[in-house]
């Protein structure tokens, strides 16, 4: 049933926005070799509750996302190459537009709760390697061309793709478009590495969580812990871990809480200047040269760690 779902997903969203042949690495964008950052990475840094992602700037934060591929230890499992995560988070930031607050540092910020609570949790010590890595993906890929806005004012003001996606979930289904035709791109030649099962698996999985993150479905997932069950599933399980990492900074000490908070209060207050239309081929500006090494997003006045 998922492999049909997800072989049906990348040919209608083929045809109708072609987004494929245009998710390519911009003017050979090359990764930032920093070895002295890398090795301050620890086990423990990278595994804090208290880890604070806007100490980083963009670049640095492409080495923590690689740290923590290395963290999951299931690469090697995987037959997947290091090359190939160093691409897909070139191309990852590429899709984070420059939003107050739904940007590259979120996305990085998740992907680091996702690792600490799958963890520390014991979630990690009894999931298949497929599952995990799957879950670092749809951390980092689960707000992708993200629009800055929330989903109601979104619908208001993309009538195309309302009718494209529906109305339920809008937001999420468009990151998860983007994040499936993200994974087939051929420059990543993912279903090569990993086989063409576990490849379509991965974006089912992928696809499964970001979907989860709709604030509106926080209802149905509570009745599901309310729930007693003695079958242990996976993907139900990665869907609660990036549902609780994607809310996770609520739960960081006060000095880096308060930061994000500030962040996304912003974000919702101050609106783009224009609502953004559907184009999430267009790679963000967050990865041209000029800002491949801009600071985090700056809190307001005052509010300062």
């Amino acid at each position: 049933k998922w492999r049909r779902a997800s072989a049906s997903l990348c040919q209608h969203g083929a045809r109708r926005l072609s987004i494929a042949s245009n998710i390519q690495i911009r003017d050979r964008e090359r990764w930032p070799e920093n070895p002295e950052m890398e090795a301050s990475l620890s086990r423990d840094t990278l595994l804090s509750t208290s880890f604070d992602t806007l100490s980083y700037n963009s670049n640095e934060l492409l080495n923590v996302g690689l740290e923590l591929f290395r963290q999951l230890d299931v690469l090697t499992e995987l037959n997947v190459s290091e090359e190939t995560i160093k691409k897909l988070l070139l191309r990852i930031r590429q899709h984070m537009p420059d939003n107050v607050y739904h940007n590259w540092w979120h996305c990085v910020d998740v992907a680091q709760a996702t690792l600490s609570f799958g963890t520390l949790s014991g979630m990690f010590a009894r999931m298949p390697s497929r599952f995990k890595f799957a879950s670092m993906v749809a951390a980092l890929c689960h707000d992708l061309d993200h629009p800055g806005l929330n989903q109601l004012a979104f619908c208001e003001s993309n009538e195309s793709v309302v009718a494209l996606f529906g109305r339920g979930s809008l937001l999420e289904r468009r990151h998860a478009f983007v994040a499936g035709q993200l994974l087939s791109s051929p420059e990543l030649d993912l279903q090569a590495q990993l086989g063409t099962e576990v490849y379509l698996e991965l974006l089912d999985n992928v696809s499964n969580s970001i979907l989860a993150t709709d604030m509106e479905r926080h209802s149905e997932f509570h009745r599901c812990l309310s729930s007693s069950s003695a079958l242990v599933d996976f993907r139900r399980e990665m869907c609660f871990l990036l549902k609780f990492a994607d809310l996770s900074n609520v739960a960081r000490p006060h000095s880096v809480s308060r930061r994000w908070g500030w962040l996304i209060s912003e974000e919702i207050l101050t609106p783009p200047p224009q609502s953004p239309q559907l184009a999430p081929s267009s790679p963000s500006s967050a990865s041209a040269s000029s800002s491949s090494v801009c600071s985090p997003p700056a809190s307001p006045q005052g509010i300062r760690g």
